[in-house]
């Protein structure tokens, strides 16, 4: 479930309304649990609730202890975080760091080689054959346009020795953030939403490109991205009320609402070896 876990409230009973749906089910062992999508090699916090339902004669084979509902790893349904540590920002994003970027322009060609294993990892081609080099074409790397006064906030967010926004330059309408060069103690402490300008650049006084967002969360470069990078009002949101049923979805709301490929990878080895029996 694309949400927090919360066993209070609405939120609490509506989950607990999908559980006993899942759970109704005959011929199948429902579990869940809280996972952290850092704990699988993500660089994000992304708390996330999973819910996995295995057939009987998988679930009480012998391998699956008997614990609860609310403990799918230490049950065997998920899998157990992994020992790699996720990147930091500067090691994923590195290589697609353009020193004469444009604001408002775009990068058309990798500006670096491929230093570090995730970036040659995520610029892999399709096949598994070649590693993307230096002057290769490089695709979504398309930069906002930010206004001058908006450049010249991220100019001094970046110079604040805690990355803060001064007063100056505070509004009511979201707080921005930039990215951290390092994690602290408890790993990566973001969330890639749907807004690319959540988040400012950790050295370059802009926002994310389509690109960028998109190795956040552990997406290839090769990968492509349909429809338009940003949009709003009622193209994004529709009006049912007058009629407006269809919504456009923007690249980066794609990105944020999808489950991480590196949680995804995990969690799909993990399910295979169940069913295949390994």
């Amino acid at each position: 479930l694309n949400s927090r876990w919360n066993g209070m409230g609405k939120k609490g009973e509506i989950f607990a309304a999908v559980l006993a749906a899942f759970a109704s089910i005959p011929g199948y062992t429902v579990a869940y649990d809280l996972v952290f999508a850092k704990d699988y090699g993500v660089p994000q916090n992304r708390p996330r609730v999973l819910l996995v339902g295995l057939r009987d004669d998988l679930a009480f084979g012998g391998k699956f202890k008997l614990v609860g509902d609310r403990d799918a790893v230490i049950r065997g349904f998920l899998p157990r975080p992994i020992d790699t540590p996720p990147p930091t920002i500067p090691e994923l994003l590195g290589d697609l760091e353009d020193p004469s970027f444009e604001n408002g322009g775009t990068t058309i060609t990798y500006p670096h080689a491929a230093r570090l294993e995730i970036q040659k990892e995520l610029r892999m081609s399709h096949d598994g054959t070649r590693v993307a080099r230096k002057g290769d074409i490089v695709t979504e790397h398309e930069y906002s346009y930010h206004s001058p006064r908006v450049v010249e906030k991220f100019k001094a967010m970046l110079a604040s020795p805690d990355h803060s926004i001064p007063e100056e330059f505070k509004t009511k309408k979201f707080a921005q953030r930039v990215l951290p060069t390092a994690w602290g103690e408890d790993g990566p402490n973001i969330t890639a939403a749907s807004l690319s300008d959540d988040y400012v650049h950790y050295s370059q006084p802009r926002s994310l490109t389509v690109r960028e967002w998109a190795r956040l969360q552990l997406f290839p470069d090769w990968y492509q991205f349909e429809g338009k990078r940003t949009t709003g009002g009622l193209r994004r949101a529709g009006n049912p009320r007058e009629g407006m049923f269809e919504r456009e979805v923007p690249k980066y709301t794609q990105i944020g609402n999808a489950v991480p490929v590196g949680l995804a990878f995990h969690v799909g080895r993990h399910l295979a070896k169940i069913i295949s029996g390994g």
